[in-house]
C-alpha cells in the first residue's frame, strides 16, 4: 500500500512538472506571436502608407490610407489590450478614456474638422474576457463613427435595468439615410462586431434619435 501511494504521489509530481513546464513554453510562444503580430502590423501600416503616397490616383491614395489608419488602430488596440495579459479585471471607464485619447489623435490631421470622442462612463471593473472584445467592439464603432457621422462622438456606458450594462458609440450627425437594423448591414467591420458581441453573449441594437438624427450602436451585456 505504502509503495503504490509512493509511485501514485509521484507520478502526480510528475504530470504537475510537465504541466507547468507545457505552460512555461506556452506563454514564450504567446508572447513571441504577439511580437511577431505587432510587427506584421507595423509593417502591413507602413507599406500601405507607402502606397498611399506614390499612387496617382486620388481615390485609391485616399483607400489606401484609411486602410493604413484602420490597422493602426487595430495595433493601438492590441497593445493597450496586452497589458491585461494575466490580469482578472480591467477598470473599463479609464480604458475607454485612453482609447479615446487614442483616436482623438488619429482622427486630427491639418485641414480637418475637429472630431472630439467624449467618454460618459461609469465606474466598472469588468472581467478581461469581456472588456477585450468590448474593446475591439469599441474601436470598430469609432472607425465607423468616424467614417460615416460628424461632429463628436461619444461613448457611454451605463446601468441597464435588464441586462447589467449598456455600451453605447454615437455620432452628432447622420450615418444612415433612414433607420437600419445591425442584421441588414454586411460591411467587414460590423460582421467583426456582431462576432465580438456575440462571443461575450451580449446584443447589439441600433437606434436613431430624431432630434439631431444621430446614430447610436449599443451593446448590452452583463
Amino acid at each position: 500500500m505504502e509503495i503504490r501511494l509512493r509511485e501514485g504521489l509521484y507520478r502526480e509530481e510528475t504530470l504537475r512538472r510537465e504541466t507547468d513546464a507545457l505552460i512555461g513554453r506556452y506563454e514564450i510562444l504567446r508572447q513571441e506571436s504577439e511580437h511577431r503580430f505587432l510587427n506584421g502590423l507595423q509593417m502591413i501600416i507602413s507599406l500601405l502608407s507607402l502606397q498611399s503616397r506614390s499612387a496617382e490616383n486620388v481615390g485609391t491614395a485616399a483607400q489606401l490610407n484609411v486602410a493604413a489608419n484602420r490597422v493602426a488602430s487595430i495595433a493601438r488596440v492590441h497593445r493597450r489590450l496586452h497589458y491585461l495579459d494575466n490580469v482578472p479585471t480591467v477598470a473599463f471607464r479609464p480604458f475607454l478614456e485612453d482609447l479615446g485619447r487614442d483616436f482623438t489623435a488619429l482622427l486630427s490631421c491639418p485641414g480637418c474638422p475637429d472630431r472630439a470622442i467624449v467618454v460618459e462612463a461609469i465606474e466598472v471593473e469588468l472581467p478581461t474576457a469581456t472588456g477585450i472584445p468590448l474593446g475591439f467592439v469599441v474601436s470598430e464603432l469609432i472607425t465607423n463613427a468616424a467614417k460615416y457621422g460628424k461632429g463628436s462622438i461619444t461613448i457611454r456606458l451605463e446601468l441597464h435595468f435588464q441586462k447589467g450594462y449598456a455600451l453605447s458609440v454615437s455620432d452628432d450627425g447622420p450615418a444612415f439615410s433612414e433607420a437600419t437594423d445591425t442584421t441588414s448591414q454586411k460591411g467587414l467591420g460590423m460582421n467583426i462586431i456582431r462576432s465580438l458581441v456575440e462571443s461575450i453573449g451580449g446584443e447589439l441594437l441600433t437606434n436613431r434619435a430624431t432630434k439631431n438624427e444621430c446614430t447610436q450602436y449599443v451593446v448590452l451585456f452583463s
